[in-house]
């Protein structure tokens, strides 16, 4: 999304992931966004940062709050048990690609927190023997909790404090924005048949910035691969099965809060309302068993398929006699 952004005329666009204030080093952001390059500074009025672990981590949304206060947010989801797999493939690959001699912990250790220490932030600004796997955890694909830290929503009954776990005891600090959010899930730049939704989310998004038009049409992205034999996972098989157990109960959580409670924030700013609700509802399904329906769906139209070739092949076959027999 940072380069995509950083296409607009209007927007400068840091072209890597800034964690200034997510490691406390509010001096390090600014450096990023008024020294870095003051040429493309001097012609673009706007500033932004990509950066996904700042609203997970222990002090960046209080140095936004004190420093910045007028920063506008833009929160991009997807259902949990994709956003794992997805992570802790790049995770895989990093360390392959840069030839790293580190092994990698199984997914069935990475249940719970990224902390060894028990505690709820993202792993940046603790040392570095605490951390985990690299922010590859199952509490790290609790984005409820995370977006709750904004402090968007009355976090007043006993059912929404179930949803948010770590209000019982007040492990997260709230840092509450007075600016508008934007919320947007993945599935969204996807347009289904007959629909146009991301054309719309482009102009949305570009009117919630405020650059005065919509944003440029975005490239096809191209994956890079990823994949290491051996190595990577496909979240759907049957060894990960605990795994995605915890981590399905996660997306509901997701789904439950940021349609029950979230959403009913003004603050909060999202396109094609009803085409975003029925996403959110998708979470409370396994994408596995979507996945194995297809799979099966296709197998059969494959069966199908040369079930008929087989039998015209046979007719074929059986007309080549007869004209034999008749020759």
């Amino acid at each position: 999304m940072k380069q995509w952004l950083g296409r607009t005329p209007e927007l400068y666009s840091v072209d890597h992931e800034v964690a200034a204030l997510s490691r406390n080093d509010p001096v390090g952001l600014i450096e990023e966004l008024y020294q870095s390059d003051p040429e493309q500074l001097a012609k673009r009025p706007f500033r932004g940062i990509k950066f996904p672990h700042d609203i997970d981590s222990k002090y960046a949304l209080g140095l936004y709050q004190k420093y910045f206060p007028k920063t506008k947010f833009v929160v991009q989801i997807r259902h949990p048990l994709l956003w794992f797999q997805s992570y802790y493939n790049f995770r895989i690959w990093k360390i392959y690609n840069e030839g790293l001699n580190i092994t990698f912990p199984p997914p069935r250790d990475l249940v719970g927190p990224c902390l060894t220490n028990g505690e709820p932030w993202s792993c940046l600004s603790e040392p570095k023997h605490f951390c985990k796997a690299d922010n590859v955890c199952t509490d790290g694909a609790k984005f409820h909790i995370a977006i709750s830290r904004l402090g968007l929503t009355p976090m007043n009954t006993t059912k929404e404090l179930d949803l948010l776990q770590h209000h019982h005891n007040h492990t997260m600090t709230i840092h509450k924005t007075h600016q508008p959010v934007f919320l947007l899930e993945m599935d969204q730049w996807k347009d289904p048949v007959g629909g146009d939704y991301a054309e719309k989310l482009r102009h949305d998004l570009g009117d919630f910035l405020g650059i005065g038009g919509p944003l440029p049409k975005r490239t096809p992205y191209k994956h890079r691969e990823t994949w290491v034999e051996g190595k990577s996972i496909r979240i759907c098989e049957p060894q990960h099965k605990a795994v995605r157990h915890v981590l399905l109960d996660i997306a509901r959580n997701v789904a439950d809060w940021i349609l029950d409670y979230l959403l009913e924030s003004p603050q909060i700013v999202v396109s094609s309302k009803e085409h975003f609700r029925d996403l959110m509802k998708l979470y409370r399904r396994d994408p596995c068993r979507a996945a194995t329906t297809t799979d099966s769906t296709e197998t059969k139209k494959e069966d199908a398929k040369q079930q008929q070739k087989t039998k015209s092949s046979s007719k074929e076959k059986k007309k080549d006699e007869e004209e034999e027999e008749q020759e």
